[in-house]
């Protein structure tokens, strides 16, 4: 049992310092060992000299082993109740603010999933109306036989392995193949020239081949994956070929070189699709808008010179997509969707929205300037089956 040395803030424990207490106070003679033991303070008559004087005094000492070992176990005790409901309030404060978060992370998924089937359902609304007014794939395959769209060629550009200081990329070689084969074998197109890896004098001599050998009926198709760079101070955009470096403008193929070979080719449509960083530099006409099968007639006869670029003045990422990047899946799986006949607005259109959802980059769609566009468009015509 522990005791307190009257007039001390020390706590001394019994009976193993009593010795030295009663040492302290001058007693000769030490209390026995039994429970009980009594210690007298001598008042001034009877004080032993080594003592002083003061109040006589009568003290009861409780020292049973037995008391000591249970109070200790009590002590024990409330000590362990006391962590333990402290550890209860704290597990009880974590569980309800898990709760909270949980609660909050279902009211967002509930408010992402609403947005999401309000979408979905506006694009469908959407294309039943379009649907209804492009009228049945019967009417297109009538359409088919009925309209000459004259013939189709493509050429399509995987630039890559750049060996410059400019670094590699990862899919502009797997997107190239997949557009030139979904062109070949799935849609109306006689020829696809596929090009990877190339340099200027290799796109160039490509486009000038092309404007050499094209006639007035037929439809011409550009597709370019690779890097991209703009000039801010003239804002011209540039195609880099894959011995480019960014201090010289000697393997660059500027937007002008494009327009050049757009309007110089006798192709009634040519439509350039670039997949590369700042490619929306070359977008600086009217939006094209998509019109409905009583108007395929007339654009299959009118001039067009339009570009689909997979973002604006910005960059764009190579992947995204599994072995594509985001706008070469995404322009794929449009056209391997379309069962008939699409205009390119209608394809922009279908794979704006999932470019847009999967990366930061925003596709766009217009005529292209100083090219001779007349408002037609390009249409993307599939093979009827056993073709």
């Amino acid at each position: 049992m522990a005791a307190s040395v009257w007039g001390s803030r020390c706590i001394l424990n019994m009976p193993i310092t009593m010795a030295f207490a009663y040492f302290l106070l001058g007693c000769t003679n030490l209390p026995s060992s039994s429970p009980r033991s009594t210690v007298t303070y001598h008042s001034a008559g009877n004080v032993p000299s080594s003592i002083g004087s003061g109040a006589t005094r009568e003290r009861i000492v409780q020292n049973s082993p037995d008391d000591t070992t249970r109070l200790a176990d009590e002590a024990r005790r409330a000590e362990l109740a006391r962590l333990e409901e402290a550890n209860r309030v704290t597990e009880k404060n974590r569980v309800a603010q898990l709760e909270g978060d949980r609660q909050r992370q279902l009211e967002l998924a509930k408010r992402e999933a609403e947005v999401a089937r309000r979408e979905m359902e506006a694009a469908k609304n959407q294309e039943k109306r379009e649907a209804t007014a492009r009228g049945s794939s019967s009417e297109q395959d009538f359409l088919k036989d009925k309209i000459k769209f004259g013939s189709y060629h493509a050429i399509v550009i995987g630039n890559q392995r750049y060996k410059g200081s400019l670094p590699s990329l990862k899919t502009p070689e797997a997107d190239a193949q997949a557009v030139s084969d979904i062109l070949r074998d799935q849609y109306r197109f006689e020829s696809v020239q596929t090009l990877r890896n190339v340099n200027r004098i290799e796109v160039i001599s490509a486009l000038d081949s092309a404007i050499r050998r094209l006639k007035n009926d037929d439809n011409l198709l550009i597709y370019y994956a690779g890097h991209g760079i703009v000039d801010q101070i003239t804002e011209r955009g540039y195609w880099l070929g894959v011995d480019a470096n960014t201090t010289s403008r000697s393997d660059w193929i500027s937007n002008a070189d494009i327009s050049d070979t757009l309007k110089g080719t006798k192709a009634k449509h040519v439509i350039v699709v670039a997949d590369s960083c700042f490619s929306g530099s070359l977008v600086r006409g009217v939006s094209v808008v998509s019109l409905s099968n009583a108007d395929i007639a007339r654009l299959a006869n009118t001039r067009s010179r339009t570009v689909l670029t997979s973002g604006n003045l910005e960059p764009v990422i190579d992947g995204g997509g599994g072995r594509h990047s985001v706008f070469a899946k995404a322009f794929i799986d449009a056209l391997r969707d379309n069962e008939g006949i699409i205009d390119g607005s209608r394809l922009f259109l279908d794979l704006r929205r999932k470019v847009m959802l999967s990366a930061d980059q925003t596709p766009q769609y217009a005529n292209i300037r100083f090219t001779d566009h007349d408002g037609g468009d390009f249409l993307f015509v599939r093979r009827s089956k056993g073709q």
